[in-house]
């Protein structure tokens, strides 16, 4: 139940929000490195950025590109199951189509690298 009242909170952030702060490209030319305060509540960067504008219009991209990211995988999940006789067939359509997506289930998990090199000790 947290987690919807989160996204929906982080919805409401991202149409409403950029009423509420100015853009993040403006840049203060008299305020850096500030902490805190009523008019700038994250605080300003080492540029003069408010650091509230940023996360606002951060968080507007990111569910954006979610949402987009979904849509598409959705688009290309219907145009590749509907047609395919694995969902209706059964039995020895069903077995092919599983082990593919296994397969390349398998092969994007590989692609993933760490953020740090290792250092090769166990």
């Amino acid at each position: 139940m947290f987690g919807l009242f989160l996204v929906i909170f982080l919805i409401l952030v991202a149409i409403f929000g950029p009423l509420l702060v100015q853009s993040p490209t403006k840049y203060s030319k008299t305020v850096f490195r500030e902490p805190p305060t009523r008019q700038h509540p994250f605080g300003v960067d080492h540029r003069g950025a408010d650091v509230f504008a940023r996360v606002v219009y951060g968080i507007r991209l990111s569910i954006f590109i979610g949402f987009m990211a979904t849509a598409i995988e959705t688009f290309i999940g219907v145009v590749v199951g509907a047609p395919s006789p694995a969902g209706t067939a059964g039995g020895s359509t069903r077995s092919p189509c599983a082990s593919s997506t296994s397969c390349w289930a398998s092969r994007t998990s590989s692609w993933r690298t760490p953020s740090s090199p290792s250092s090769g000790v166990a």
